[in-house]
């Protein structure tokens, strides 16, 4: 079998788990269901190509900076969209339509930044790979073992 496929269903399957795994932790404890939460994971993946490509970061050292840049989003949005919201009569629909549409106004933002980095730095974003800054471990792309480990973990 190819190795690059395994990696490349190794690696999907570890971004599906952690994302389920974040969505309904963030359903039980807010009890709506948080349509931008995949948005939260597209800043920290744009972080990482970000830094990786323009100051030479290695992508497993950008995991903490995204982490938290995906965190400060979170508790931002709390503090100005949620609290606020709870804070009077709603129903859990309002949340939900409130969170898809801050998921459309995520999505904007995140194009606007990859139209700057092709018009200022000539630099396609779209469909980025990071396939060639990672580690190898006995010739097997360091992916294919980290990620599902960190699932793991």
């Amino acid at each position: 079998m190819n190795v690059g496929l395994l990696v490349s269903v190794a690696l999907n399957v570890s971004i599906i788990v952690m994302l389920c795994i974040g969505f309904t932790f963030t359903y039980m404890m807010e009890k709506f269901p948080n349509f931008a939460h995949t948005s939260f994971a597209s800043i920290g993946t744009v972080c990482t190509y970000y830094l990786v490509r323009f100051y030479g970061f290695n992508p497993y050292y950008t995991w903490p900076i995204s982490a938290l840049m995906g965190g400060v989003l979170g508790v931002v949005l709390y503090v100005l969209i949620v609290k606020p919201i709870k804070g009077r009569a709603y129903s859990e629909i309002t949340l939900t339509f409130t969170f898809y549409i801050i998921s459309q106004i995520i999505t904007q933002f995140l194009a606007m930044f990859s139209f700057w980095l092709l018009v200022e730095n000539r630099v396609l974003s779209q469909g980025f790979n990071l396939y060639n800054y990672d580690l190898r471990i006995n010739g097997f792309p360091a992916i294919g073992i980290i990620a599902p480990g960190t699932v793991l973990l």
